[in-house]
């Protein structure tokens, strides 16, 4: 067994809508998100492993609370053991509040990864995750460029709209040359959280070229928000 697909989707507590309010300022890459998870558990995993860049290297399970109620809302989630003591980062527990909105109920790992390592290390880890025995379904946890306009986070980057260009098409395009080129000082100056989760998707041979089938692609108050689906 392999990795059956993947998806793309941005770590942004503007999709979950317990943080977003009412109104749902970001719908439309919800909508997104949503479409693309979905089509990822018709492909009929047997677990998903869900994986964002981090500040350190550490691996939970569904054991561990979501903890959404650090920026307001969402203190757990069914499913989930609330006697236990390690607690998701903010980008993990919002892939889980995603995948809980459309009752995955399957097992789950959770891979925060250090943003250090390098693109081999990066591919060698999709490289061994491919070979894991069971059908498994990545969901990859990243942005663009934070600097995307003068409201961003960031603050206005006049790199950032190159950036954004040559990531989409790296994603369009599904070259695993140029994904693993993917340089770690550009996303740094950028605030993008994006290149590792995809330089791993780079080492999953399962999938064949990995063409992403975008089903957003454009910036929100500043922030460079992608969402794609790589099914065979």
């Amino acid at each position: 067994m392999s990795v059956v697909g993947a998806v793309l989707v941005p770590a942004a507590p503007v999709l979950v809508p317990e943080l977003s309010g009412q109104m749902m300022p970001a719908a439309e890459p919800l909508e997104a998100a949503r479409a693309a998870l979905a089509r990822l558990i018709d492909s009929d995993p047997e677990q998903l492993v869900v994986v964002a860049e981090g500040d350190r290297d550490a691996e939970f399970d569904s054991s561990a609370q979501i903890g959404l109620h650090r920026v307001g809302g969402l203190p757990g989630l069914e499913g989930h053991d609330a006697a236990a003591t390690a607690e998701l980062p903010l980008s993990l527990a919002i892939g889980a509040a995603l995948l809980g909105e459309l009752d995955w109920a399957g097992p789950t790992a959770y891979r925060l990864l250090d943003r250090s390592i390098s693109s081999a290390e990066a591919v060698e880890l999709g490289r061994q995750l491919d070979q894991g025995e069971s059908r498994t379904g990545l969901v990859l946890l990243g942005s663009g460029s934070a600097r995307s306009t003068e409201k961003a986070p960031g603050s206005l980057d006049p790199n950032a709209e190159q950036f954004n260009r040559e990531l989409l098409s790296m994603i369009e395009q599904g070259d695993r040359d140029t994904i693993s080129q993917l340089s770690a000082e550009a996303s740094e100056a950028q605030m993008s959280d994006i290149r590792v989760p995809l330089q791993m998707l780079a080492g999953v041979a399962s999938l064949g070229p990995v063409v992403g089938e975008v089903g957003f692609a454009d910036e929100f108050k500043g922030v460079y928000y992608l969402c794609a689906s790589f099914l065979p």
